[in-house]
């Protein structure tokens, strides 16, 4: 890796191919499966040097723009030629009588029509629909007669939130039995963490609520002075946390739910990503700190690793037109003959988008199209709804973003005198 050219002006196209090993006519499913090299040599996974992260970026994003070119490219090529066959037959008038005898036959230049509708969230009714993620939109017109709806396209925001409140993992509980054994609550900050940063900022959360509690207790009398006794490290040869006191015994209560306002789900009966202890890597119990008398200091070390990522696949739901099928995640009995929790949900979703690290956009060609199982009378509005697989909504943090509508509709004919 060391010899690597670092300078990006000094590659070819096909030369950037070949370090992702990627033939000429690569599609957007396998450009998206090379972010993994991305991934394993980003600074926080590796022991590189982050320059070799930016120029593996850069080389990406230009990979990427390339493939958007030639997507774009193809589209212009399908609308001449739908434009030519158009031309050919325009000789023909648009609406005719075929004979006196039949006035309710005319000539159908194509079968089907589309229709394209682009929708951004700022469309919505913000006083109605105060979050991006479930809204509804009245179309500039109503569509008739439609036979299919199609994800043409959509741009979602880049940035989201790993610790927030809507995930219900900001929050944690825990107690020094030298001063009580009652336990008291941390509340962590909403953000993107890295695991550095994670770690750094969990560890100056347990201090920050002792140094408050000292001081209600009146333990602490002197202004300014803070609580320095917790320590909290990440093992980095096997990613799990690891928390120390140097003072004190403590008690980490995990088994006890912290409460959140305004959530539509409670994510506390989920088996992953119930709270904030198990992004820690720690489960529902209560943990007592093990005393190590080589080193005088107590301490826990989470039986799992961290877990902090943010979910990729985010789920698309138009009201009345969903067809993908999901099984319910965090089964703990599906053979059983009693109690089996197993269970699948029948039209959940429309699309099934997988956010890449690297680029927002998404054009998903040919991917999310429902044929509808009979035709539509008429579209007026439609409803919209982004989730995660467990059914927690996602949160854009007030981001706008947009999409496309693609409508397959029967020509509606007009007739001539």
């Amino acid at each position: 890796m060391e010899s690597i050219d670092l300078n990006i002006d000094n590659y070819t196209f096909e030369d950037l191919l070949q370090l992702f090993k990627l033939k000429q006519n690569y599609d957007i499913d396998e450009l998206i499966d090379k972010k993994n090299i991305l991934i394993k040599i980003k600074p926080d996974n590796s022991q590189l040097d982050k320059k070799y992260y930016d120029f593996f970026l850069k080389a990406y994003n230009v990979l990427n723009e390339k493939l958007n070119e030639q997507i774009v490219l193809n589209n212009k090529k399908k609308l001449i030629e739908k434009e030519k066959e158009f031309q050919d037959n325009a000789f023909i008038q648009k609406y005719i009588i075929v004979n006196d005898e039949n006035k309710n036959s005319c000539y159908k230049p194509y079968d089907n029509i589309f229709q394209l509708v682009s929708i951004h969230t700022e469309d919505r009714d913000i006083l109605k629909y105060v979050n991006p993620n479930n809204f509804e939109v009245e179309l500039p017109q109503v569509f008739r007669n439609v036979l299919s709806l199609e994800l043409y396209d959509i741009q979602l925001p880049k940035y989201y939130y790993n610790i927030s409140e809507n995930l219900q993992n900001t929050a944690l509980w825990f107690s020094l039995p030298y001063f009580s054994e009652d336990p008291i609550e941390l509340r962590m900050l909403s953000g993107y963490y890295t695991n550095v940063t994670f770690v750094e900022e969990l560890e100056n959360a347990f201090n920050k609520r002792v140094t408050e509690l000292l001081y209600l207790l009146e333990a602490y009398s002197t202004p300014g002075m803070n609580y320095t006794g917790f320590t909290v490290k990440l093992n980095n040869y096997n990613n799990k946390l690891e928390i120390y006191n140097s003072q004190h015994e403590f008690k980490c209560w995990f088994q006890k739910k912290s409460d959140y306002n305004n959530c539509v789900k409670d994510n506390w009966d989920f088996k992953k990503n119930w709270g904030l202890p198990f992004n820690m890597g720690f489960y529902k119990f209560l943990y007592t700190s093990v005393y190590d008398i080589i080193n005088n200091v107590f301490y826990l070390i989470a039986p799992d690793i961290i877990s902090i990522s943010i979910s990729e696949a985010i789920y698309m739901e138009i009201d009345k037109f969903n067809y993908i099928n999901e099984i319910v995640p965090y089964s703990i009995n599906t053979s059983g003959t009693y109690n089996n929790d197993y269970n699948g949900i029948v039209n959940s979703a429309f699309a099934k988008l997988i956010m890449s690290e690297i680029d927002n956009a998404y054009t998903p060609v040919d991917k999310f199209i429902r044929i509808l199982p009979h035709i539509e009378g008429k579209i007026s509005k439609l409803k919209f709804r982004f989730r995660y697989h467990n059914g927690s909504l996602v949160d854009f943090l007030n981001q706008n973003f947009n999409f496309s509508i693609k409508m397959g509709i029967r020509f509606d004919c007009k007739y001539t005198s």
